[in-house]
């Protein structure tokens, strides 16, 4: 038999657990994405920081092709290797 439990929580708690079971769940397809192409992957800010511009630099690279990107879910990551080679 189905058993049912009710808790109550507020509209920000919700929003709380569901953000926090979503990015778990985007952390553990990244990582297993990661293990397959065992390639280091970059976010974002990740790429800013390494290479000391503004993340709005990355995000016009990415539009005009100078980034190659993969995405997983809705997030953008660059592949570390791709990004090293371009500052070499």
């Amino acid at each position: 038999m189905k058993q049912t439990m009710t808790i109550e929580m507020t509209p920000g708690d919700l929003e709380q657990l569901l953000e926090n079971a979503i990015n778990k769940a985007l952390n553990r397809a990244r990582n297993e994405k990661l293990t397959q192409s065992d390639e280091e992957l970059l976010s974002i800010r990740e790429v800013a920081d390494y290479l000391s511009v503004t993340e709005v630099t990355i995000h016009n690279w990415k539009r005009a092709g100078k980034l190659k990107y993969k995405k997983i879910g809705n997030r953008v990551f660059f592949s570390k290797r791709e990004i090293e080679k371009l500052v070499s």
